[in-house]
């Protein structure tokens, strides 16, 4: 009831004194989600200062019920920043690990307490260790650049949760996280979900350095499991190039799920798929509609070495088929005019 009531307060009561009064002593309700609650309607009426004074108070929960508050504000709550660097740098203080973590939630606004943040890196705290990696992976990657071998080892050793808190840090860390790759592909082949899904999530926003993971990225192409499948796709389609002799065999797989993902990866190449054309024209043939419209879309991308395939577009059935290679002639200009003329004579 006190938590149902102080939730309502944030929404429906007017900022009176006797209501952030009221508020501001449940904050130390002897029940967690009576002070949650109560810390939400405070942060609703933007009372940043009461807040950012709880941060300090004594009382059990009260610290990391404000913290949550805040970071629901977003950048709204910068004007706590210094506060929250003394708190972080004070080693008796609660809710440090909370505090680092809130940095993050603020955004542009914390960027002062990156020096702070730096020095959280080798806390005996692990969980301030940990709080900082993550907000410095937002705030300032190269800052955790000497990191990665670090979380290399959990994602070797770690447990479920922490191999995919890892995983999540390594992909914001984009190309810097190169040193990881090996250890990535072992987490592809690990046996929970997400931690799989975390991985490729990693590997995907690195592009074609993460060449070396074609092979295992081919055999998850063909799990069973459709999300990891169609995600085994979309980073075949970020490595590009060198990807395609691996998807030129997978379309040439009897399942059609198999077909329709490799086909998902070279649209996502656009031009670089240009190898893959001579195959995607015996594939269009028996392919389905879905697949069919993504296969003209990648003749379209591609261009000039499509010209034969786009022309053969142009005797299609479908009038979407062939609205798809007049605009890929347009797009072409001079390149297609002699392909046109040949048609003249059709």
């Amino acid at each position: 009831v006190r938590s149902r009531a102080a939730w309502a307060l944030g929404r429906v009561g007017q900022v009176t004194t006797e209501t952030i009064t009221a508020l501001s002593q449940t904050l130390r309700d002897p029940y967690q989600e009576v002070r949650d609650s109560a810390a939400e309607s405070l942060g609703s009426f933007g009372e940043i200062t009461i807040l950012s004074e709880a941060l300090r108070d004594e009382g059990w929960g009260v610290p990391g019920a404000a913290a949550q508050a805040l970071g629901k504000l977003g950048e709204t709550a910068g004007p706590v920043v210094p506060l929250l660097i003394e708190i972080l740098q004070d080693q008796e203080a609660q809710e440090r690990s909370g505090v680092a973590c809130l940095l993050g939630q603020i955004g542009e606004p914390a960027k002062p307490a990156i020096p702070a943040l730096k020095e959280a890196l080798q806390d005996e705290d692990l969980g301030v260790r940990h709080a900082a990696i993550g907000t410095l992976a937002c705030l300032a990657k190269e800052a955790i650049k000497s990191e990665v071998p670090y979380l290399v080892e959990i994602l070797r050793d770690g447990g479920f949760f922490a191999k995919d808190w890892a995983a999540r840090i390594l992909e914001e860390m984009g190309e810097m996280a190169v040193p990881a790759i090996p250890f990535l592909i072992e987490a592809l082949r690990a046996r929970e979900k997400p931690v799989r899904l975390s991985a490729l999530h990693v590997l995907e926003g690195m592009g074609e350095v993460a060449v070396s993971a074609v092979p295992t990225l081919l055999l998850l192409l063909r799990d069973n499991d459709g999300e990891i499948g169609q995600k085994a796709a979309h980073v075949l389609g970020s490595i590009g190039k060198p990807a395609v002799p691996a998807l030129l065999d997978a379309l040439q797989d009897t399942n059609q799920n198999i077909q329709k993902r490799a086909v998902e990866a070279l649209e996502k190449m656009g031009e670089e798929a240009a190898e893959a054309v001579p195959a995607l024209q015996k594939v269009l043939a028996g392919a389905d509609w879905s697949v069919k419209q993504s296969i003209q879309r990648i003749l379209c991308q591609v261009g000039k070495p499509a010209l034969p395939a786009l022309c053969a577009l142009l005797r299609d059935s479908d009038f979407s088929s062939i609205q798809r290679a007049e605009a890929a002639f347009l797009r072409l200009g001079e390149v297609s005019v002699p392909a046109l003329c040949d048609l003249l004579h059709e």
